[in-house]
């Protein structure tokens, strides 16, 4: 099992970044869900904006994460997180307690 998945931090394929289709607005709710497949304990997320070859601008300010496992009848909000506040940074949250998740969904906040 791996320690880590780093998805597409540090790199520029396919743009660089995972977007979502509209802007993200109050009444939308745009999100980016993971299923593990099995339980796997979470210690950290990572936030990237889309460097885009130098064009990119976009950056999560603001996201928070919910999880799920067997058990489990709906998602569970881990906590609010701010992400970055520039597109060619990544921003590290650890989790002071790791938790067990199945599947992973992280949302967008305006």
């Amino acid at each position: 099992m791996s320690r880590y998945i780093d998805l597409r931090l540090r790199q520029d394929k396919g743009g660089g970044a995972w977007c979502p289709r509209n802007m993200v607005t109050k009444e939308g709710k745009e999100y980016l869900e993971v299923n593990l497949h099995t339980p796997r304990l979470l210690t950290s997320t990572k936030t990237q904006g889309r460097f885009g070859n130098g064009n990119g601008v976009e950056y999560t300010e603001e996201y928070f994460v919910e999880y799920w496992r067997p058990g489990f009848n709906k998602w569970v909000r881990w906590r609010n997180r701010r992400g970055v506040e520039h597109d060619s940074i990544h921003k590290s949250v650890n989790l002071e307690v790791p938790i067990l998740v199945n599947a992973l969904s992280r949302n967008a906040t305006v």
